[in-house]
C-alpha cells in the first residue's frame, strides 16, 4: 500500500494530527481563526436557491513536536494506536518544541505543512513528504538526530537529520528504514562489496594492478576485524612485486599484511 508523496498520511511523524480515530478535538485553534473558519465551513445558499459548501479554510494550528531517541519524531497529539505502531518505551517520548502548521479542517484535521518562517529546535529539519516513499504509517515531517545501536559493532550512534533526510528523500529509501550501521561500519561494508567484486573478476592470469588492488582492500577489511584469507593476499603482494613499478607500494601492503597475521587475525577463504 505504499504510495509517494502523498500529503497528510496516517500516524507516521506529523502525517496528520488526528489519529485514526480522530484527533480533531484535541487540537486547540486558539488564535488561528476558528470561529470564521466554522462560519466558513457552514452550508450557504447559492444563486439558484441550492446549498453550496464551501472548500475547508485553511488555518494555522499550533501541534506539539514530540520526539523519540531512536524512533524519530511526531507532530501532533499522540493516541494509544499511533504510540503503538511507533514503537518505544513511552517515558522515551519527550515534546520539544510546540510548531504552528498549515492546516485544512474537514474530517479531523489534514495537517499540509509549517507555517511560513516556522523554525524548529537546533539538529532537527522539516521533512518533504512529497519526496517520500511511506505506507499506513503517513510521511515524517520532521527529521531529528537519532542514537541507533550499530548492527555490526554494537556501538550506539547518532544518525543525523541530514543524513536521514538524503536517505528518504534523495536515495528514495522508504520512510520505515532507519539507518543500521555507524559510519565506519559502512565504509567497511563498501570495502567488504568491493573486495568480492574485484576478487570474483580476478579471473586465471590477473594483472599485477587488480592483485595489488585485492591486497589493499583486504589488508582493510582485516584492519577492520573482518574475516579474510592474509596468506593469499601476501601471495598477490608478492606477485605485485615482481612488476618494477609496482615493487614498492607491493612491498607496503606485504608489510602491513604480515604484521596483521602476526597479531592473530583468523582466517578464511575470501568471501
Amino acid at each position: 500500500m505504499t504510495k509517494r508523496g502523498q500529503r497528510g498520511g496516517g500516524g507516521r511523524p506529523g502525517a496528520r494530527a488526528r489519529s485514526p480515530k480522530g484527533a480533531s478535538g484535541k487540537v486547540s485553534r486558539k488564535g488561528s481563526g476558528g470561529r470564521g473558519a466554522s462560519a466558513a465551513g457552514s452550508s450557504e445558499g447559492g444563486a439558484d436557491g441550492a446549498r453550496v459548501v464551501p472548500e475547508p479554510v485553511v488555518e494555522t494550528v499550533r501541534l506539539p513536536l514530540s520526539f523519540h531517541p531512536w524512533r524519530g519524531g511526531h507532530v501532533g497529539e499522540f493516541d494509544r494506536g499511533l504510540r503503538s505502531y511507533r514503537g518505544g518505551e513511552s517515558r522515551d517520548w519527550r515534546r520539544v518544541a510546540t510548531v504552528r502548521m498549515l492546516a485544512r479542517a474537514s474530517r479531523g484535521l489534514d495537517v499540509l505543512g509549517p507555517a511560513p518562517g516556522e523554525s524548529l529546535p537546533r539538529g532537527f529539519l522539516w521533512g518533504d513528504p512529497g519526496r517520500q516513499q511511506f505506507g499506513m504509517g503517513g510521511p515524517d515531517w520532521v527529521f531529528g538526530p537519532l542514537e541507533r545501536p550499530c548492527r555490526r559493532c554494537a556501538t550506539v550512534f547518532v544518525s543525523s537529520a541530514e543524513e536521514q533526510k538524503r536517505m528518504h528523500e534523495e536515495r528514495g529509501c522508504h520512510i520505515d528504514v532507519m539507518p543500521a550501521l555507524c559510519r565506519d561500519c559502512r565504509q567497511v561494508k563498501r570495502v567488504r562489496k568491493e573486495y568480492s567484486e574485484r576478487v570474483g573478476h580476478l579471473g586465471g592470469t590477473p594483472a599485477p594492478d587488480a592483485l595489488l588492488h585485492v591486497a589493499r582492500l583486504g589488508a582493510r577489511l582485516l584492519a577492520a576485524g573482518e574475516q579474510v584469507n592474509v596468506d593469499r593476499l601476501i601471495g598477490y603482494s608478492r606477485t605485485a612485486r615482481r612488476t618494477k613499478r609496482l615493487a614498492r607500494d607491493a612491498a607496503l601492503v606485504e608489510e602491513e599484511l604480515l604484521a596483521l597475521r602476526a597479531s592473530g587475525v583468523r582466517r578464511r577463504s575470501p568471501g
